[in-house]
């Protein structure tokens, strides 16, 4: 089930695989890893089969789903008698067969169900697999060099969930827009030069004339201090999106966009949110060198609501380095520390009569205790 919801471009959590293998099965710290995923997931799935009623794990996991009013989607196996469907969640007696569930006879009817239950017209999540269509023709198209270095990566691709339409055609002015350089030089090419990751002949930002954004970037490493930041490898995805959004406002872009981001060679790479000595250091999982998430935003919304999927990216980051205990006040105060630190964010770019309009950090929305 976790790769076919993979096909339709939905991140699943399952605990076997996605909590780390450090921390041990059954324990509180285990619990809290699960917890946190179901209160950051859109859908809750439930897969009824014998004895799923009788399991306090599954019981609990259910009413965390329930009380934290997470949308549930049952499957029932065919075996299973009402009886079978009477749970007690503390104190409450609950008859899942009151319930709208779908019935399964065997694995390969599981996922092919589940698969029609994605992909029917009232899911719009499950269109997203029309961006990964595209996405996956764009990553197997470009980049191969870039990706044979075995220094980390991001590689981003920005574009249409829903449908593919041209409006961004390779014309003098939207080349000019892609050229632009918050550093005020000049002599920019038709790249992001601070984006560099193969050489001056290449092109890793990349826009497509049906408006994809593609870009393979270097995480930055900090010398100095030998690791990697958390929110420098942020910043610079924040950097792309913001970027990638602007451009979309310009050209008064209203429909559903997806992110889709890669950090690859990513096994055991420690980070730190500073470099001081003293702060804790994380390492990502040595079984997951590569590390993928995916987003949905609309590029018409306000900057204020958009910054919810920039604190998204920042919790994911956390989660997968095994930081579950960060709160969301503490999340937000470094999102706005990130972005007052962004030269992107408070340039004007004019370039031969190509505009984007500066960005205000007020324009962000965030409340006087998140600036402090």
């Amino acid at each position: 089930m976790k790769t076919k919801l993979k096909d339709f471009g939905i991140n699943a959590f399952l605990d076997v695989e996605d909590i780390p293998k450090s921390i041990k099965c059954d324990t509180d710290e285990w619990r809290t890893w699960i917890d946190r995923a179901i209160l950051n997931s859109q859908k809750f799935v439930l897969l009824m089969t014998l004895g799923f009623n009788t399991r306090s794990e599954v019981l609990h996991e259910l009413k965390v789903a329930k009380d934290n009013k997470i949308e549930r989607i049952h499957f029932r196996h065919s075996s299973l008698e009402n009886a079978d469907l009477l749970v007690k969640i503390g104190d409450e007696k609950l008859d899942l067969s009151k319930f709208q569930y779908i019935i399964f006879d065997d694995e390969p009817d599981l996922l092919r169900k589940l698969g029609t239950e994605l992909s029917g017209r009232e899911n719009k999540r499950a269109k997203t697999s029309i961006f990964m269509e595209t996405t996956q023709k764009i990553i197997g198209g470009e980049g191969s060099d870039a990706r044979l270095k075995d220094k980390p990566v991001i590689e981003v691709v920005i574009g249409s969930t829903d449908e593919v339409s041209e409006w961004f055609p390779p014309s003098l002015e939207n080349k000019k827009v892609v050229s632009m350089s918050p550093f005020g030089c000049t002599r920019v090419t038709p790249r992001r030069r601070f984006f560099e990751c193969e050489s001056a002949t290449k092109e890793f930002f990349r826009a497509h004339t049906i408006g994809f954004f593609h870009l393979i970037a270097p995480i930055f490493y900090d010398d100095m201090k030998n690791v990697y930041h958390i929110d420098t490898v942020t910043q610079q995805i924040l950097e792309i999106l913001i970027y990638s959004i602007r451009v979309m406002k310009l050209r008064n872009i209203q429909s559903s966009q997806s992110m889709y981001i890669i950090l690859r060679n990513m096994a055991n790479i420690e980070m730190t949110f500073d470099g001081y000595p003293w702060h804790d250091r994380y390492h990502f999982s040595p079984e997951s060198p590569d590390i993928e998430l995916i987003y949905q935003f609309s590029p018409a919304d306000a900057w204020s609501d958009i910054r919810k999927i920039f604190a998204k990216i920042y919790r994911d980051l956390c989660t997968e380095l095994g930081i579950i205990e960060i709160t969301d006040i503490t999340i937000n105060k470094r999102v706005h520390k990130i972005l007052l630190g962004n030269r992107d964010v408070h340039t004007t770019y004019n370039l031969n009569g190509a505009t984007l309009p500066r960005i205000e950090m007020e324009d962000f929305g965030f409340t006087e205790e998140e600036k402090n």
